[in-house]
C-alpha cells in the first residue's frame, strides 16, 4: 500500500462537529426563522390601534365624569353635611318635597320658612327671621336679597311661594 494516498487519521469527532455547525447554520437561516409572517405584524398593528381607541375612550369618560361631578372645593357643603349634598344633587326632588303652599315671610317662623322655601334651610330661615326683627317687615319679595345667604337664584325659585301679607 502506498502511504501517500491513504489517510488513516480521520477524526470522527471533528467531522461530527463540522456537520453540527452546518446543520445549525441551515436551521438559523431558514425562511421561517429569518422573516416572521406578515400576519403577526398586522395583528400587532390592529392591537395597537384598538388599544389607542380604548385609551381615548377612557380619557373621554374621565373628562365627562369630572365635568358632571362637583369637586369638593366647589361644594364644601358635601363634605360637611352629606345629607345636604344629596338633597342638592337631586335638586328637583328636594324642591318637590317642600310644601308648595305660599308662606307669609313677614309672619312665618323659621320652621315654616325652611319647610316651604326651596334652597332655604334652618340657618337661612333663622337669618330671614332675624333680619325681619331688626329691619321690620318686607315690603316686596326683592327685599329678601338683603338677607345674608339669599341670592337672586333662591328668590326666583321661590317667587310663587312668597307672600307679604
Amino acid at each position: 500500500m502506498n502511504k501517500k494516498f491513504y489517510k488513516p487519521n480521520h477524526n470522527w469527532a471533528n467531522l461530527f462537529t463540522l456537520l453540527g455547525l452546518l446543520l445549525g447554520l441551515l436551521i438559523m437561516t431558514s425562511p421561517a426563522q429569518a422573516d416572521p409572517p406578515r400576519e403577526l405584524h398586522t395583528s400587532f398593528d390592529d392591537y395597537a390601534r384598538q388599544q389607542q381607541l380604548h385609551d381615548q375612550s377612557l380619557v373621554q369618560q374621565r373628562t365627562n365624569t369630572h365635568q358632571s361631578t362637583p369637586s369638593p372645593a366647589k361644594n364644601s357643603n358635601a363634605i360637611k353635611n352629606p345629607a345636604a349634598s344629596t338633597q342638592a344633587a337631586t335638586g328637583k326632588k328636594a324642591a318637590s318635597q317642600k310644601n308648595s303652599t305660599p308662606v307669609n315671610i313677614n309672619s312665618a317662623d323659621e320652621t315654616s320658612l325652611s319647610n316651604t322655601l326651596v334652597g332655604v334651610g334652618p340657618a337661612k330661615a333663622r337669618a330671614i327671621v332675624e333680619y325681619r326683627q331688626q329691619n321690620g317687615k318686607f315690603k316686596q319679595p326683592e327685599d329678601l336679597l338683603a338677607v345674608k345667604g339669599i341670592g337672586s337664584a333662591t328668590l326666583e325659585k321661590n317667587r310663587d311661594r312668597i307672600r307679604l301679607n
